[in-house]
C-alpha cells in the first residue's frame, strides 16, 4: 500500500540572492547589519562562541569593522567584512596590524568568496601561530524562500583545534 504525500506544510524553493539586493554599501549597510546583536549571535553560534560587540571608537584601528569580546577566552575578536571576493592586498595586512594593536586572539574575516590562495594563507597562519591565536574565514550568501531572505554563513577556514575548544590564553593577551 502506498501512502499519500502530506500537504500540511507547503514547501518553498530556495533561490540564491545577490547581496546588493539587501545592502548597497559594504561599510555603511552590511557592517551595520552584522554588528546588530541578533546577527552577531548568529555568527557566534556558527563558530561556537558568544560574541559581545564593543564600540571601538576609542581604539586606533585601521580596518576592523567590528570589535567583539569573547568571554570564554576573555579576549578580543576582530571582524573584517568584505562582501566581494577576498582581497589580500590591503585587508589581511591591516587586520594583522589591528590584531597587534589590541593583542587580539581571534580574527574573523567574512567575504562573499574566499579564493583558494587566501584560504591557504589563513590556514598557514593557523599552523604557524601559537594555539591561542585563531584565524577564521567565513563566506556569506543570501538565500530567498518566497519573500523572505536569509543569510547563510559557511566556515571555510578554522584552526585545526577549533572543534576541541582550546581556549587557553596567556596573560598578556587578556582584554585590557
Amino acid at each position: 500500500m502506498t501512502s499519500k504525500p502530506s500537504q500540511k506544510i507547503p514547501l518553498g524553493r530556495l533561490e540564491k540572492v545577490d547581496w546588493r539586493t539587501c545592502w548597497n554599501e559594504e561599510d555603511a549597510e552590511f557592517t551595520v547589519w552584522l554588528a546588530q546583536a541578533e546577527n552577531i549571535k548568529l555568527l557566534g553560534e556558527l563558530i561556537g562562541r558568544k560574541l559581545e560587540v564593543v564600540p571601538h571608537g576609542q581604539f586606533n584601528l585601521l580596518t576592523t569593522d567590528i570589535l567583539c569580546h569573547d568571554p570564554a577566552i576573555d579576549g578580543w575578536v576582530l571582524i573584517k567584512s568584505q562582501l566581494e571576493m577576498t582581497d589580500i592586498t590591503t585587508h589581511l595586512g591591516q587586520i594583522l596590524a589591528d590584531m597587534a594593536s589590541l593583542q587580539a586572539a581571534t580574527i574573523i574575516w567574512i567575504a562573499g568568496t574566499f579564493t583558494p590562495e587566501h584560504q591557504a594563507r589563513l590556514k598557514w597562519l593557523n599552523q604557524i601561530t601559537l594555539p591561542e591565536f585563531h584565524f577564521l574565514g567565513l563566506e556569506i550568501e543570501l538565500w530567498r524562500i518566497g519573500e523572505l531572505v536569509a543569510p547563510k554563513f559557511s566556515l571555510v577556514v578554522q584552526p585545526t583545534d577549533w572543534k576541541t575548544g582550546n581556549r587557553r590564553i596567556p596573560i598578556n593577551l587578556r582584554k585590557r
